[in-house]
């Protein structure tokens, strides 16, 4: 089982690169959500034990294995569905970008989940999943013409979020030992972690469209073979 989590991030990382592979125009934008995903890995100093007790190959509560998670899930939940409808981003005209402007939603999101978590929930999940269902309210209302890419975006990574997870625990049986689902119900589908797969398909819907939403873009669809390869207009 010392291998166990580092298997997942082979599986989550193969992913990566297939959706690398096959959009250059979309590169970028992986890269960039790939990097803005990597803090999150620290959140396992508040999810271990409570949530969850993986073992690292350093028994660390923070291991390397959390930083590639995060890169690697960052990146697909922010394309995926481009890839899969056959859209690219582009930039809106007029747009300006403005820090302020861009750090809104991840900021409200972290000070949702910060405060709810100080009133002593049960679980950290919980107050995980309040944070990223008010990150999409709040994505909805700046944005309204993302409310069908966000749920596109939720169905697009969370089915291949939970076939991953599937594929996972396939690979490792005993894995579901690792999951304490402390002050929440013990939940499994298909021997799949319930709440597990229930954050992939929060975190598709929020993941998806935060690059759109904090640096003004849109997704366009791809009309011709000509346009995959076409370069958009992308940040500086």
């Amino acid at each position: 089982m010392q291998y166990a989590y580092l298997g997942s991030n082979v599986i989550s990382i193969t992913v990566w690169l297939g959706l690398y592979w096959l959009r250059k125009d979309l590169r970028r934008m992986m890269l960039v959500m790939s990097v803005c995903a990597l803090p999150l890995a620290l959140f396992d100093l508040v999810f271990v034990p409570a949530y969850w007790r993986p073992v690292t190959l350093f028994h660390i509560p923070i291991g390397i294995e959390g930083f590639l998670f995060s890169f690697s899930v960052g990146g697909i939940a922010s394309t995926l569905y481009a890839e899969l409808s056959r859209r690219a981003p582009r930039h809106i005209r007029g747009w300006r970008i403005s820090a302020k402007r861009t750090l809104l939603v991840p900021l409200c999101t972290f000070v949702v989940f910060a405060a709810i978590y100080t009133l002593g929930v049960p679980s950290p999940e919980i107050a995980a999943y309040a944070a990223i269902v008010a990150g999409i309210a709040l994505t909805i209302y700046l944005r309204p013409d993302l409310s069908f890419s966000i749920i596109c975006g939720s169905i697009s990574f969370g089915v291949v979020y939970f076939i991953c997870l599937k594929l996972w625990t396939l690979l490792f049986p005993g894995v579901q030992s690792w999951f304490t689902f402390q002050g929440i119900p013990r939940l499994f589908v298909w021997g799949v972690p319930g709440w597990e797969a229930l954050f992939g398909f929060l975190f598709g819907a929020f993941w998806s469209n935060l690059y759109e939403v904090s640096f003004g873009y849109k997704l366009v669809p791809q009309l011709t073979r000509k346009n995959r390869s076409k370069k958009f207009e992308l940040l500086p």
